[in-house]
């Protein structure tokens, strides 16, 4: 989440398994939008899913074309890594 003088910006994911990351939605409010609070956010989420070892899944469609744009992202997208294991528990985080 980021602070900002217009409101809160947020990236929205859920654990689809202990490996994977789906990252759900990305929100800015209108104010602020154009000036990269989104691309903060989404390259937060992949630095730390990069870090831990997570695939990732860009549900959003902001994500996506972010990935698009920064193709050092694209080795962590699930499809590139192939199906992992889903049992275990999952959990939503909003």
């Amino acid at each position: 989440m980021l602070t900002l003088p217009e409101g809160e910006a947020k990236l929205s994911y859920r654990m689809v398994s202990p490996a994977v990351m789906d990252l759900t939605s990305t929100f800015v409010p209108s104010a602020a939008r154009g000036r990269g609070a989104g691309a903060k956010l989404a390259e937060a989420a992949l630095l730390y899913a990069r870090e831990q070892g997570l695939q990732v899944i860009p549900t959003c469609w902001y994500v996506g074309d972010y990935i698009e744009k920064h193709p050092a992202f694209a080795a962590l997208l699930e499809s590139a890594l192939g199906t992992p294991d889903r049992t275990g528990a999952s959990c939503d985080i909003g």
